[in-house]
């Protein structure tokens, strides 16, 4: 392996495992709020009202990634990548170790959910912020016929994430058991994960800022710059993005919500679909890097557009009639075909929309707000559609939004693309 070779190599490494870290962190937290939180930090005499305190500071770390997102998109277009791949890891690491050492409420009163806040406002801004710079990271240092496959790596942190973090709180529980899980067990994944991420802010020190980046000369005001000079961009990304992540949303929080509540499943085996289609699309978003790579990414994204519906379709379908067997290959088919198509180009996609002088604050923008309108939404827009029972509404709320991806598509045009048309 040559010079250029190991820098290329670890520049993808650096970024794809910290980008699983900070997924990791994220969902470990998501994880707490639903089990653990309600009791330890926000004790209240009615269970239900101390959940739904317990998930609105949940909820707080998505409002808090647009901010993270804008601030640091803009530091990354004036100060360079590397500075912001450090301190973004840097603060979802402390805010994460920090959140496994937290006093309850029962030891220091209201000052522990105060804290928990916090705490979760800092991760959401450290994930806003880390995303653009994780990808940059990769895209920047490869050859443009090679961004698909090398920024896929970055779009399969989401899965593997998601797959560490549950691994770890299965160990953690069998660890404690049951009964100390609730006051000693649920830190472990915390203080873990913070304690190995801080340990990746040291490979990500030894880094260099990326070719591009080095060969630009920074532009006073990139955030003001890429609304001016690239609105078309913006918009066109942003309705890109809308069917993927609402889906997402759709799919890992308020379906298997759904399914548990008025379908004849039990919430641990809905889980355990979720967690086998995740370990199968943290393949096949490779794989489809790859073939981004072989007949270009905005090919892959129209596929994806295409049967991101149907896939939808079969999963709520075989909730709807109690099916099992189609339960538990819906859950593959939807995380493995329809989403990772739109998944898997985004990251060497976003990149060739932009100039390299604002192409970061465009990515955060893009990202973070997208989040906010498709993603963090989608569970109350669900319940909305729904009205506890029928689900062919959201089944027609997906196809609008592929609609306007296709659309989204048409808007940017060619650019974007790694193989021309």
């Amino acid at each position: 392996m040559n010079e250029d070779q190991k820098k290329k190599a670890g520049a993808v490494a650096a970024s794809s495992i910290g980008t699983v870290l900070e997924w990791y962190d994220f969902f470990t937290y998501g994880t707490a709020a639903a089990l653990v939180f309600p009791k330890a930090f926000f004790p209240k005499t009615d269970q239900f009202a101390s959940v739904l305190a317990s998930l609105a500071v949940f909820g707080l770390g998505f409002f808090a990634r647009p901010v993270g997102g804008f601030i640091f998109g803009h530091l990354g277009d004036r100060l360079g990548r590397k500075k912001c791949l450090v301190t973004t890891l840097t603060m979802m690491g402390c805010a994460t170790l920090l959140i496994g050492l937290l006093p309850t409420y029962a030891t220091i009163g209201v000052a522990a959910p105060t804290l928990l806040v916090l705490l979760r406002l800092l991760q959401g801004a450290a994930l806003g912020g880390e995303y653009g710079a994780a990808v940059l990271f990769v895209t920047e240092n490869v050859p443009t016929k090679q961004m698909g496959f090398f920024g896929s790596w970055t779009q399969a942190g989401v899965p593997a994430g998601m797959l560490l973090s549950t691994g770890v709180y299965a160990i953690a529980e069998s660890m404690t058991g049951d009964a100390n899980f609730g006051t000693i067990g649920w830190r472990i994944p915390f203080i873990v994960g913070g304690l190995v991420a801080l340990t990746g802010v040291y490979v990500r020190m030894r880094l260099f800022e990326t070719a591009e980046f080095a060969q630009t000369k920074p532009l006073k005001s990139p955030l003001k710059s890429v609304f001016v000079q690239n609105p078309r961009e913006i918009l066109g990304a942003i309705l890109i993005r809308l069917p993927e992540n609402a889906s997402y949303y759709l799919v890992t929080v308020f379906l298997v919500s759904f399914g548990a509540t008025h379908g004849s499943f039990d919430k641990p085996f809905l889980l355990r679909c979720l967690l086998i289609g995740s370990a199968i699309q943290f393949v096949t978003i490779l794989l489809f890097g790859r073939l981004c790579d072989r007949f270009g990414m905005r090919k892959v994204l129209f596929l994806g557009m295409v049967l991101i519906t149907p896939c939808f379709w079969l999963l709520a379908n075989g909730i709807g009639s109690g099916d099992r067997n189609q339960v538990l290959v819906a859950f593959s088919v939807f995380l493995a075909t329809g989403h990772a198509l739109l998944y898997a180009p985004q990251s060497g996609f976003l990149t060739k929309l932009f100039p390299v002088q604002v192409r970061y604050s465009g990515i955060s923008i893009v990202i973070q707000v997208s989040a906010v309108l498709a993603g963090g939404i989608a569970p109350f827009i669900g319940a909305y559609l729904t009205q506890g029972a029928n689900l062919n509404n959201l089944i027609l709320y997906v196809g609008c939004l592929a609609a306007l991806g296709l659309l989204g598509l048409w808007v940017v045009g060619n650019k974007g693309d790694n193989v021309s048309p």
